[in-house]
């Protein structure tokens, strides 16, 4: 994570890590919630679904894309092509309201 000073001498953090995050699920919704060094400024919580949850926690614990691949294989029993498509799109999704998301080595 590194700091950026604006030119109104506001610092802005950068490169938030999806290991600064933690998942939390309130009234039936799930949510990925900031709880990195940058605390000094509100960074809105995410809406996540069941699936999206499952994919955060296991990218927060480090775990490489295939094996989170196999895992919701097993859970669901979709094809691997699907899912790697739709966990690929779900990181950049997470990417776009930049959260530095580590997809390991075996994402390939």
């Amino acid at each position: 994570m590194s700091l950026k000073k604006t030119k109104n001498n506001i610092m802005l953090c950068m490169d938030m890590k999806i290991s600064d995050y933690i998942v939390r699920s309130v009234a039936g919704k799930n949510y990925l919630v900031y709880t990195g060094p940058c605390l000094e400024r509100y960074i809105k919580p995410v809406v996540i679904s069941d699936v999206g949850a499952m994919i955060c926690e296991r990218l927060i614990r480090g775990m490489g894309i295939n094996r989170i691949v196999d895992e919701l294989h097993d859970y669901y029993a979709v094809d691997r092509e699907v899912l790697l498509n739709d966990i690929k799109d779900f990181t950049d999704q997470l990417i776009g309201f930049d959260i530095s998301v580590s997809k390991g080595a075996d994402f390939i």
